[in-house]
């Protein structure tokens, strides 16, 4: 992976985002950030660096999180630069050091094999922030857009105009019970029935 090496000497304390294929990919510390705000799952690359990654249709949904927490980004394809966001009060090392430590990843591990970002659910992403005594800027965020897009008549997952709503669509299913999950969680934080 001696090109990402390149870019990350172009780019320091930024997430570097490349389009392989129909997915974006970010390696080593770009992908513990990514994992970390993202809530995406680690994975060992064959170079033995870290990769997280998304389908290229969340690109705006992930810029969006990324520029929300001032984390300086470029995304990439086939080497060119499409797009890229810097701050002055960058925070890209400060969110670095929030990453769980994934020091006993080893090259042994098996590639593609999925790794703990320390986080299960966004619940416990609140709570383990709550906890730690840093401000949370933006709980729920994937959940609340999901609502609001459907309160405003709009397709749930792309915010796009609706005709009629698919409930046999996994995605949108999936999304349903994590707005549950969080609320849920949310009205045990306040001791609600």
């Amino acid at each position: 992976m001696a090109k990402y090496e390149d870019l990350e000497k172009e780019y320091p304390d930024t997430l570097i985002l490349q389009l392989r294929g129909m997915f974006y990919n970010a390696f080593g510390d770009g992908a513990r950030v990514l994992s970390y705000l993202m809530d995406y799952k680690l994975k060992l690359h064959d170079s033995g660096l870290l990769k997280a990654g998304f389908p290229s249709d969340s690109l705006n949904k992930v810029c969006g999180v990324l520029k929300q927490n001032h984390i300086n980004y470029v995304v990439l394809d086939n080497s060119k630069v499409v797009s890229k966001c810097f701050f002055d009060d960058n925070q890209y090392a400060s969110c670095l050091k929030s990453c769980p430590d994934v020091a006993s990843v080893t090259a042994s591990d098996e590639k593609g094999k999925n790794i703990s970002n320390g986080k299960d659910t966004a619940a416990k992403k609140v709570a383990d922030t709550e906890a730690s005594g840093k401000p949370v800027k933006y709980k729920f965020m994937d959940e609340i857009m999901f609502l609001e897009h459907l309160c405003n008549g709009k397709d749930p997952l792309t915010g796009n105009d609706l005709d009629k709503l698919d409930l046999n669509d996994g995605r949108v299913v999936r999304m349903l019970f994590k707005v549950r999950d969080a609320l849920s969680y949310a009205m045990d934080r306040k001791g609600c029935d």
